[in-house]
């Protein structure tokens, strides 16, 4: 009979892994348009890593990003000016206590009803536009979202 046995208390001594910040969705995410009230959009940044280092996250529009889709896919898609929305925030401080963070953009309905054509699509594309640390995983550090107006 043989026996093994070892000693582990699931800790690595001195084994960080450096920070990479993400978005989770990607990619073209369509906005649904309810009966009433705003379009909301909700996507999360979060900190990979095994450490315990803070990083801010800084979000924002990037045509770019637009302009780079467009162009991959053979789409045309127009990007949303971004009068017609309201970020909750577009600054998240990620750490040891807190790895993810929800952000929510919110379309203004009404002026979007007023000033758009209805049937058109509009794509606002939001982009991790920096971090005070760390690096942002390049595939996964845009999301754009699809709004289709009724």
């Amino acid at each position: 009979m043989l026996f093994l046995s070892g000693c582990d208390d699931g800790r690595d001594v001195n084994l960080t892994i450096p920070t990479e910040v993400y978005l989770v969705q990607t990619g073209l995410q369509t906005v649904g348009f309810p009966e009433s009230g705003d379009p909301q959009a909700v996507f999360t940044v979060y900190k990979g890593g095994y450490n315990d280092d803070g990083v801010t996250v800084r979000l924002g529009i990037s045509e770019y990003v637009l302009d780079r889709y467009n162009e991959e896919r053979a789409t045309n898609y127009r990007m949303l000016p971004e009068t017609f929305c309201a970020f909750d925030t577009r600054s998240v401080e990620l750490g040891a206590g807190r790895w993810k963070a929800d952000i929510t953009v919110t379309f203004h309905a009404s002026e979007l009803l007023a000033e758009l054509p209805s049937g058109s699509e509009w794509v606002l594309p939001v982009a991790v536009t920096g971090i005070s640390s760390g690096k942002v995983n390049a595939d996964k550090n845009a999301v754009l979202l699809l709004l289709q107006i009724p």
